[in-house]
């Protein structure tokens, strides 16, 4: 009978021990489910914004947007990479405008948009829009998309982040 619960005893080991492999066996393949799950999740973040920052650098709008949203510091440098293709809008109030804008902007406020767009240039020059903080800009964008206009950009972070050139007093009015 000794030999019968030494046998058992012996089994409920085996079992033990085999159980605890597979459990550790188990636990080895969830970690590195949770591994290859966080490198796919790091690998799609890092594709997206490979793709979010080569869209920016080639001028298109997200997919669904009627128009580019570009920093200030982007909207320079393409600014200035490309002379005489872009036109900058600025929607700001005209006290706004004549504390320091970018030369030779062109000024039509926000709220006065619909009534002027017929003043705003169309055709391939970019066109820049531009208030202090991106708010007002977006909403001109908006508007303007709206009414056909293409090749629009809001300067997101707007003048308080513009960094090149600017100017002062009631110049580029239209």
């Amino acid at each position: 009978m000794l030999w019968v619960a030494v046998a058992l005893g012996v089994v409920a080991l085996a079992l033990a021990w085999r159980a605890s492999r597979r459990a550790a066996a188990a636990a080895g393949a969830a970690a590195d489910a949770k591994l290859l799950a966080d490198s796919a999740s790091r690998s799609a973040r890092d594709n997206a914004a490979e793709l979010e920052a080569m869209r920016r650098a080639l001028g298109v709008p997200a997919p669904g947007q009627k128009y580019l949203e570009l920093s200030a510091a982007e909207a320079l440098q393409w600014i200035q990479s490309n002379p005489g293709q872009g036109r900058v809008l600025d929607v700001r109030t005209p006290l706004e405008f004549e504390g320091g804008h970018v030369p030779g902007a062109l000024h039509i406020p926000v709220d006065q948009i619909e009534q002027r767009c017929r003043e705003v240039p169309s055709g391939s020059q970019r066109l820049f829009v531009v208030c202090m903080g991106g708010t007002r800009s977006a909403v001109a964008c908006e508007i303007l998309a709206d009414k056909g206009y293409d090749n629009l950009v809001n300067i997101e972070d707007g003048m308080s982040a513009w960094r090149g050139p600017i100017e002062q007093g009631p110049i580029g009015q239209a």
